[in-house]
């Protein structure tokens, strides 16, 4: 999956901690006090704005059961294209999502999250609103939890969080769609959590999602 690949992409890791109320992103500090998520509802999600172009969207949220613990969501998401200069008639752009884990495949047109049994998220997939560069961004952050250097599924493990976000163009290039999420920042969390979205609260300063279930811990392990 996306998000587990890259967990090991980078060779180095990279710690971006502007301060302890600031998170780098692309070298401009991410805001926390103007990042606010963007809530989902299981389904079809319009987002006015979505593009940096004032674009409109859809984030379709599916679940895919697995009659155990391992079912997760899936997310797709579409620009709309009869309001994109570069949509070329195509009124529904799909919106994949930079992977440089391979050369063969640059892109994955839809993401999964990893919630096992929801109080110890292996993977966590969120989208936000803020601002870099004084300008809008509509971000992607991704979390996973190395298992790799963990005991168990639901042992204290470093965490890896993506920060994505979304370009739109004029025009299509070769190998390279109208719009897609560009990674603009990893990071490698510097403690063990046992809960994706504790490592995002506490690497990131952003707020815990409105479902969080896992412990009130500072690292989410019991």
């Amino acid at each position: 999956m996306l998000a587990l690949k890259r967990a090991i992409y980078v060779a180095g890791t990279l710690i971006c901690l502007a301060s302890p109320e600031l998170a780098c992103a692309a070298g401009v500090a991410l805001d926390p006090t103007k990042t606010q998520e963007v809530i989902l509802q299981p389904g079809i999600n319009n987002i006015e704005a979505m593009a940096d172009t004032g674009a409109a969207g859809t984030i379709v949220v599916a679940w895919r059961g697995n009659g155990n613990a391992h079912g997760y969501h899936s997310y797709m998401v579409l620009l709309d294209g009869d309001a994109h200069s570069g949509g070329a008639g195509h009124p529904s752009l799909l919106v994949p999502v930079e992977d440089k884990t391979t050369a063969d495949a640059p892109f994955i047109n839809v993401i999964n999250d990893v919630p096992h049994t929801f109080d110890d998220v292996i993977t966590s997939v969120r989208f936000f609103r803020s601002r870099i560069g004084g300008k809008p961004a509509f971000l992607l952050i991704i979390a996973a939890r190395d298992l790799g250097k963990a005991e168990s599924l639901i042992s204290p493990a470093p965490v890896a969080i993506d920060i994505y976000r979304l370009r739109s163009f004029s025009a299509e290039e070769p190998g390279r769609p109208i719009a897609y999420f560009e990674n603009i920042r990893h990071l490698v969390s510097a403690g063990t959590y046992c809960h994706a979205d504790k490592a995002v609260a506490t690497e990131l300063k952003l707020p815990l999602p409105r479902d969080y279930a896992g412990p009130a811990t500072a690292n989410g392990c019991l």
